[in-house]
Parts: C-alpha cells; sequence; structure tokens
C-alpha cells in the first residue's frame, strides 16, 4: 500500500512540474527566424571567401555540384527553389575578392563543375561561371543583380 502510495505521490509531482514548467516559452528577444539563421548561414560562405588569400586552398563549397540542395540554408519562401550559390555571391561586393578566386578557379581542373539538376536558377552556371557573371554586375551596374527575380 505504502509502494502504490509513493508511486501516485511521483506520478502526480511529475505531472505538476510538467505543466509548471514544461510550457515556458521562450523569452521573444531570442527567438531567432529563418531569415536571420539564412543571412547569418550566407554570410559564412561568403566570409570565407571574402578572407580567401592567394596561396590559399580553395573553399571546397566551391567545388560541391550539389551545394544548392546539402549547404542547410533554410529557403526564403518553401515553395520556390533558389540557387543559394548565387545568393552567397551576392553578399560579397569586392571586385577583388571575385578576381582572386577567379585566378584561383582558372588553375582548377575542377572550375567547371555544375550542379546536377537543372530546376534551379542558375544551374546551367559553374561557379566559376557564377563569380564571372557577379564581376560583370560589380563593375556595370553598380554591384545591383542583373536578374531582378535573384534580389534579396
Amino acid at each position: 500500500m505504502k509502494k502504490r502510495l509513493g508511486l501516485i505521490y511521483l506520478l502526480c509531482l511529475i505531472f505538476l512540474l510538467n505543466i509548471s514548467y514544461g510550457q515556458i516559452s521562450p523569452d521573444s528577444k531570442t527567438k531567432i527566424s529563418t531569415i536571420d539563421i539564412r543571412n547569418k548561414l550566407l554570410k559564412i560562405y561568403a566570409d570565407s571567401l571574402i578572407n580567401f588569400k592567394s596561396g590559399d586552398k580553395l573553399p571546397v563549397f566551391l567545388f560541391s555540384e550539389k551545394f544548392d540542395y546539402t549547404c542547410n540554408i533554410p529557403l526564403r519562401n518553401r515553395h520556390s527553389i533558389e540557387s543559394l550559390r548565387r545568393f552567397v555571391l551576392l553578399e560579397i561586393k569586392d571586385e577583388e575578392v571575385f578576381e582572386k578566386i577567379l585566378f584561383a578557379l582558372s588553375k582548377s581542373d575542377k572550375k567547371n563543375i555544375k550542379p546536377d539538376v537543372a530546376r534551379i536558377p542558375f544551374s546551367k552556371y559553374s561557379f566559376y561561371e557564377l563569380i564571372k557573371i557577379r564581376l560583370e554586375e560589380l563593375n556595370n551596374n553598380e554591384g545591383r543583380p542583373v536578374s531582378t527575380d535573384m534580389k534579396r
């Protein structure tokens, strides 16, 4: 009998604690939106290119044909398909960065690796070609993307 009372008391205690503390929601100041996460991740990839120095090893993601699928950056809209490679390059505004990377990529035999699925915008271009396009945009259009559907 004492064991059953002890068990009932324990279950009631667990139940009450769960009700008391299980429903605490995080403070609104600590909530992070998917857009914030997306922008921070894009910035990390862009920073790895911005901080590239001649003679360093190129970031591995430049050679990934599945980068748009495997880089774990949330999409702006779950119903649209976006080229995340393109968005990473749009984060960079410095022409010198692109020139250094183009020079290093031009020496690589893997510079023309393209995504394996054609449904993604800009999938017909390799990172090398996308960097050339972005460099042209910076030279001709004050950094604005040529394609309006790729603006953020």
